[in-house]
């Protein structure tokens, strides 16, 4: 991409400003690249920023298009050969990792090329407001937090039964291709259970409510099911 005159760099998630350093994204099955992550498939998320002019940020998207089909092209067999590997890897491995935690205490330096971050009084509110200064560019190295740590792990479990009512849950499951039999008659069976001891509420983002820090224990017991479960 920079031979072809589009550099790129990891996704500007500052902390504040991004002198003060970057973190990379925290790519969760939300977003359609930790989506595609639970499949072991490689997957690229690319931004062309909104405040680029439009034809910069078509012609770029189209560079890079290009440069992703001719590597997919000559490293073919690696990319099939990392893929087969993850997958026999999820095959058989016994813990699953659900989330991760920002290690701040790993940090590396990145070069950054930015303008210089100030403040003045914005014209509506009179309060101090973020602008970067065009006519004070900079090409400097700037922290770059991109280790995250596992933070919530769990055993695989021989197999999850849901109940009928939840539908919607069971269909996007086949969606995905995960293999589901109802039962074929009433059952009490012993299982393990979570039970939500506490969590914290968070607003509304993009049109999803999340809830966050859950907390969990798991009991033992015998549990009635129904015939299609």
């Amino acid at each position: 991409m920079k031979a072809k005159q589009w550099e790129m760099i990891p996704y500007v998630y500052a902390r504040d400003i991004p002198d003060n350093g970057i973190a990379a994204f925290l790519d969760l099955p939300r977003y359609s690249s930790g989506y595609a992550a639970l499949f072991n498939t490689l997957s690229f998320m690319p931004e062309t920023h909104m405040l680029k002019p439009f034809k910069d940020r078509v012609k770029s998207t189209y560079a890079f298009i290009d440069c992703m089909i001719r590597l997919m092209h000559e490293d073919h067999e690696r990319i099939r050969e990392a893929r087969n590997k993850a997958i026999e890897n999820t095959r058989h491995k016994k813990t699953f990792n659900l989330n991760w935690q920002m290690q701040t205490d790993k940090v590396e330096q990145l070069l950054f090329k930015g303008y210089t971050a100030k403040y003045k009084a914005s014209e509506v509110s009179g309060k101090d407001r973020l602008y970067y200064d065009h006519s004070e560019p900079f090409e400097k190295n700037i922290p770059y937090y991109r280790h995250y740590a596992p933070s919530l792990s769990i055993d695989k479990p021989i197999a999850y039964i849901i109940p009928q009512a939840y539908q919607e849950v069971v269909e996007r499951l086949r969606w995905n291709g995960v293999q589901i039999q109802q039962l074929q008659d009433d059952q009490e069976l012993k299982v393990e259970l979570y039970v939500i001891e506490n969590y914290k509420d968070r607003a509304a983002y993009e049109g999803h409510y999340l809830h966050t820090n859950v907390e969990v224990r798991k009991i033992r017991r015998k549990q009635k099911y129904f015939k299609g479960d």
